[in-house]
């Protein structure tokens, strides 16, 4: 992973929030910008410069079709696509032990990654769950553990 100061790494999460909230993962190249390079999003919509910051740096796409979908749900695997492009993570790494991880999946080199670093687990019966939609909650302890945000008690 490449080293970045914590003021970095907390706005960067910020980012990253904003923009896992709204979106999925596939190609499509845009700028970043408050204008939108994506049909389904207005110029000057209140997320277009995370957005667009974010699929500059290959961490998030829109689909196939060209659109968005910023009120789409997103998935456990495409939460781990997104999180380890944002912190760069080495996916060259020995292959977590999910039953429910194809290693030949698009995600299993994502997932494995984020194990490898710690900052993310499966659930208690031992399965990642990768089609699963991804909560809030969920998303908070992937960011404070990737971010190593401090817990206040």
């Amino acid at each position: 992973m490449s080293y970045k100061s914590k003021s970095q790494r907390k706005l960067f999460a910020t980012s990253l929030t904003a923009a896992m909230v709204a979106s999925a993962v596939a190609p499509v190249a845009v700028s970043a910008s408050t204008d939108s390079n994506f049909p389904d999003l207005p110029d000057g919509y209140q997320f277009n410069e995370a957005i667009n910051a974010l699929v500059a740096k290959d961490v998030i796409n829109g689909y196939p079709d060209g659109d968005f979908h910023p009120t789409a749900s997103i998935n456990r695997g495409q939460a781990a696509v997104m999180l380890t492009k944002a912190l760069k993570l080495d996916t060259d790494v020995e292959a977590a032990d999910f039953p429910d991880v194809d290693q030949e999946a698009w995600y299993a080199e994502y997932v494995n990654a984020l194990v490898a670093s710690g900052d993310i687990n499966g659930y208690p019966d031992g399965t990642f769950g990768p089609l699963d939609n991804i909560n809030r909650a969920q998303i908070a302890v992937l960011l404070v553990n990737a971010y190593d945000i401090p817990k206040k008690s």
